[in-house]
């Protein structure tokens, strides 16, 4: 960020701008960074919301008497907006001429298709750039932003450029380099295509669209539709061929828009925003802090994610400055748009020029638009380009421009030094890897803790968290970190359980943690970890059984938490769990108490209940768990297995192969073929003794010949060879049952029933 504000800097200094920018206008954007600060007003005791209130008198964190509860990261958010607002009006103040506006267009098209190509290039041969993020496992990410809908918005900028650049190059008689950058639309649409973002996809064609729609500044001629319609109907074509991937993404559902919103969370998060806002209807929470206060506030919840931001800049900035400030905003960006946008009337330059201003203007609005839905306006790199391209599509000839005034002049030269100190400073900082802003300070002192931590100097970790709450008093991770510290450090159960009763309010999504805690817990205090676990499961169903299943393996060594964890069983699932880790007289309570509170055994897994009444077998009275699976068909359809092997036990061989043949499912083991001779089919079995199908083709043929002997010794040599068919044994189980060896097909059919189980 410092080498993008001395950037910036040095333009104010080096060409400061040379017209006026309408008043209107400039009130609107002024109000927004004005209206921004009153998240340092003091907080009105007959509106403080409910969360600080917890945090505050609950949980003991002192918040301060400000609306916002962390200053000094405000204050970082506040200082950034209003450098973007400044940038913003420099940009809307130069009067670039259309040489100039035709230099940035081609200028950008190939710097675009240069990063595309280089994106390509990562991506192919997978590897990294330190400064871009790549997860080549997963394919999750492309291009240099963490966020591959930021660098869908960009190539859709690039291909809206690099249109515009080779229409005016051969409108110029400059065949040479529109075909140049032609070429370099290429790259742009191979990237959309592996970037796999839907967004991309979307800003691609629309704003390709649009251009086509809006560029031609005569009456539109059916050679321009066609031409147009043409070029779409190629690029949709190709998409279609080569974009697989991105299609598989829109198969959500029905394939709707809302379903492929609401499929991500993206609803819900909308909604929760909106409720958030409620709350802090005219200040906001203070810019910066929209990701602790969202988590404390929302009602929808997702175990797999935590959202850091609602999606959307627009209600992003409603969230953090309140109502006021994304009203002037939004007021500011209509007067853009319509006053400043180069759509108005044709009369005000010439054709080209026209085309020119509509091409850098179009493109100026595709991040804003993908604003509503997502936050690329948050990132320093789409916000400056964004407001540079406005600067550029700026309708240079309204009624109230000016010739700016000396003053003004003097005003951005002496802006641009100061801002170029602050720019120096963040450089030299980042270099020297020193902090000055909080959110770095904060960053400094975490890994400060961690690196501390890890050398064993646990007492100085803790200081050093210490040090940083007093930045970010609601990072939730920095009271866990310190509540494990004090667990090392030997201090009071009490104490450490303060620090995760923070960490669990300020966190109130991830069942893990919760999990994490109740795993130290069983290192020092294990009791103290059953309100944790519990915690986990109630977060996370999903992931109940398997933190459960930990909590049951935990009461061999550590037996005084054995009924808390009785208790943690709230459901079938889970109490069949305790039911599996119980004997003696506790299976036989738990096991009577499951039965009153589950009769018909609802919630349990087919797998599940044949596993319990297993158990009852075993450990419970099993002439009961006998009697009940012969009068009640529905347990009996899961739990013959036990009758079957009790039956067997007792020698009746018979029984058992009778149950088990009618319950298990019938294997569809039919012949290939039947035309070829029976000594055919053995000469070939004997050149091919590991072949099951030679074998079995060789039995069928000997079956149909009346040869009963010799299929069956036929049949027994399958059943040994690897990778036989589970028909097999089902085969070997009826010819066996047949003879009256009810033993070995009993045998048979429990071979055909383990192949056919699930690996486990």
């Amino acid at each position: 960020m410092g080498l993008v504000v001395a950037l910036m800097s040095l333009c104010y200094v080096l060409r400061p701008p040379s017209r006026s920018i309408n008043r209107v206008l400039l009130g609107f954007l002024f109000a927004v960074p004005l209206l921004a600060l009153l998240a340092f007003l003091p907080l009105s005791k007959t509106s403080v919301p409910f969360w600080r209130t917890a945090l505050e008198t609950e949980h003991g964190i002192a918040l301060g008497g400000l609306v916002t509860p962390q200053p000094w990261i405000t204050f970082e958010g506040w200082v950034a907006l209003v450098l973007g607002i400044i940038w913003l009006i420099y940009c809307l103040g130069q009067n670039f001429k259309r040489q100039e506006i035709r230099v940035a267009i081609q200028f950008f098209a190939l710097v675009i298709a240069i990063l595309a190509v280089i994106a390509i290039g990562l991506f192919w041969f997978k590897r990294e750039i330190p400064l871009w993020r790549g997860e080549w496992a997963q394919f999750a990410y492309f291009g240099p932003f963490p966020n591959r809908n930021h660098f869908g918005g960009l190539v859709a900028i690039g291909a809206v450029l690099g249109f515009a650049a080779t229409f005016d190059a051969f409108q110029r008689k400059n065949p040479v380099m529109g075909c140049l950058y032609a070429l370099g639309v290429v790259p742009m649409f191979v990237a959309m295509l592996l970037n796999t973002s839907r967004m991309g996809v979307l800003l691609f064609f629309a704003g390709l669209g649009l251009w086509m729609a809006l560029a031609n500044s005569k009456k539109y001629t059916r050679a321009w539709i066609a031409v147009a319609l043409s070029i779409l109907l190629i690029l949709a074509s190709g998409f279609i061929i080569f974009g697989s991937r991105i299609l598989d993404r829109f198969h959500i559902g029905d394939g709707s828009i809302a379903n492929i919103i609401s499929s991500e969370g993206r609803i819900g998060i909308y909604l929760d925003t909106l409720r958030m806002i409620n709350l802090s209807p005219w200040a906001g929470v203070g810019l910066g802090n929209f990701d602790p206060v969202f988590s404390m506030t929302r009602e929808s919840i997702d175990t797999e994610s935590r959202a850091i931001h609602p999606e959307s800049d627009w209600l992003w900035l409603a969230s953090e400055a309140g109502v006021p400030c994304i009203l002037s905003s939004l007021v500011a960006a209509i007067i853009l748009t319509f006053a400043y946008g180069p759509w108005g009337s044709r009369r005000i330059a010439s054709s080209r020029g026209r085309r020119l201003g509509v091409t850098v203007g179009v493109a100026a609005l595709i991040y804003p638009a993908q604003s509503l839905v997502d936050t690329p306006l948050h990132g320093i790199g789409p916000a400056t380009f964004t407001a540079l391209l406005i600067g550029l599509a700026g309708n240079r000839r309204l009624p109230d421009v000016e010739p700016t005034a000396k003053k003004t002049s003097a005003l951005w030269p002496g802006l641009g030094i100061a801002i170029c100190a602050l720019g120096a400073s963040l450089l030299v900082a980042s270099l020297t890897g020193s902090a000055i802003t909080p959110q770095e300070k904060f960053d400094q002192l975490a890994n400060d803790a961690a690196f501390l931590k890890r050398s064993g100097d646990r007492a100085a970790a803790l200081q050093t968290w210490n040090k940083a709450a007093s930045i970010k008093p609601l990072q939730w991770n920095l009271y866990f970190e310190r509540a494990s510290l004090k667990l090392e450090l030997g201090y009071s159960s009490q104490e450490a359980l303060a620090d995760f009763s923070r960490a669990r309010y300020l966190e109130q999504t991830f069942g893990r943690m919760c999990m994490r805690e109740a795993e130290l817990w069983f290192l020092y205090d294990p009791p103290y970890g059953i309100p944790a676990l519990r915690e986990a499961i109630l977060r996370d169903s999903t992931r109940a059984y398997g933190f459960y299943h930990w909590g049951i393996t935990q009461m061999t060594t550590h037996p005084e938490v054995r009924q808390a964890m009785r208790s943690l069983a709230t459901t079938p699932g889970l109490q069949f769990l305790y039911l599996s880790a119980s004997t003696g007289t506790e299976f036989d309570s738990a096991l009577k108490e499951f039965l009153v509170k589950h009769p018909t055994l609802e919630g349990l897994k087919p797998a599940d209940r044949l596993r319990l009444f297993q158990l009852w077998y075993e450990r419970g009275d099993p002439a009961e768990v006998l009697q009940r699976l012969e009068d009640n068909a529905e347990w009996r359809r899961d739990g013959w297995p036990v009758v079957a092997e009790h039956r067997a036990k007792q020698g009746d061989f018979e029984g058992a192969y009778t149950l088990a043949h009618v319950h298990l499912p019938k294997p569809s083991l039919r012949p290939l073929s039947g035309d070829q001779p029976t000594e055919t089919l053995r000469r070939l079995f004997l050149l091919n003794p590991q072949d099951p199908l030679a074998g079995l083709e060789l039995y069928w043929a000997q079956k149909a010949a009346g040869d009963f002997k010799g299929a069956q010794a036929t049949l027994r040599e399958v059943s040994v060879l690897k990778q036989v068919p589970p028909g097999v044994f089902w085969e070997l189980a009826e010819v066996l049952a047949e003879t009256g060896d009810y033993l070995h097909a009993w045998s048979a059919l429990q071979e055909y029933a383990r192949k056919l189980a699930p690996p486990p």
